[in-house]
């Protein structure tokens, strides 16, 4: 699979790429998986092209996780996984194809 992904890193952060999430299939129909690393608390977030809180989500864990995202009922288009981990945060960028 093709995965596009921003990171976006807060200011004082060093960079740990062992957080970098994938998302599989992108683009998708209805349904995806989110794969990172998880070290304690995370939240995910999918927000659509204008910014709107569509779904939420809080995993705690340690290790290798996969999430589904369910998007039934959003209407097709890009949308923007926020997952955030601490003083961390990553951006990946979604498109749900019709």
């Amino acid at each position: 699979y093709n995965v596009a992904y921003t990171r976006t890193i807060n200011p004082g952060v060093l960079e740990n790429n062992a957080f970098a999430p994938t998302l599989a299939p992108n683009p998708f129909s209805e349904r995806t998986t989110l794969q990172f690393n998880a070290t304690g608390q995370v939240r995910v977030d999918v927000l659509d092209a204008i910014g709107r809180l569509v779904r939420t989500n809080t995993v705690a864990g340690s290790g290798p996780v996969l999430l589904g995202l369910d998007l039934v009922g959003e209407p097709a288009g890009l949308y923007m996984v926020r997952i955030a981990q601490g003083d961390q945060s990553f951006n990946v960028r979604a498109i749900k194809a019709n």
